[in-house]
Order: C-alpha cells, then sequence, then structure tokens
C-alpha cells in the first residue's frame, strides 16, 4: 500500500470547520483525521492521510476526496498511477 499526506490552507479570512472527509472507493482508507477539526484563518496543515492498496489490476484511478466543512463542500481529486512508466 501507499499512504501520503493532504496539506491544506485557509485562505479564508475566518475559521473553517471540517467537518468530514470520505472516498467511496474500498481501495482508500482515511487515516489520521479528526473530525470537527477548526483551521483558523492563515494556517496550513496536515488534515489527514490518505492509504491506497492496490486491488492487483494495472488499471489507474481517479477519485475524489470529499471534505464537509462549515464554509463549503470540496471534491478533492485524487489520482493513482501504477508507476509502469520510467522516464530517463
Amino acid at each position: 500500500s501507499t499512504m501520503r499526506s493532504i496539506m491544506i490552507s485557509n485562505s479564508f479570512s475566518v475559521p473553517i470547520l471540517i467537518h468530514g472527509a470520505k472516498i467511496d472507493d474500498p481501495n482508500f482508507r482515511i487515516t489520521h483525521f479528526v473530525p470537527d477539526s477548526v483551521l483558523p484563518p492563515g494556517e496550513v496543515t496536515s488534515l489527514l492521510r490518505v492509504e491506497f492498496t492496490s486491488n492487483g489490476t494495472s488499471a489507474l484511478y481517479a477519485r475524489e476526496l470529499e471534505l464537509s466543512t462549515n464554509v463549503t463542500a470540496m471534491k478533492i481529486p485524487l489520482q493513482v498511477y501504477h508507476g509502469r512508466l520510467h522516464c530517463q
């Protein structure tokens, strides 16, 4: 499996309350996320980690990480590449 941290920043003039996070795919798992986290204006944080476990196919994955906040609902595109193409 592969794990990546998701960093977010708050460019609003008000704090953001991050209610929830989800990915509708069993090959992805969200870890290190605390529901109802508050991100003050101007701050940057590692909000969560996304773990991807391949199902054994060579397919490319394109899914969305959905965040629900007090300001907006966001869909963040995630793409997973199998790593079989190498540039030299």
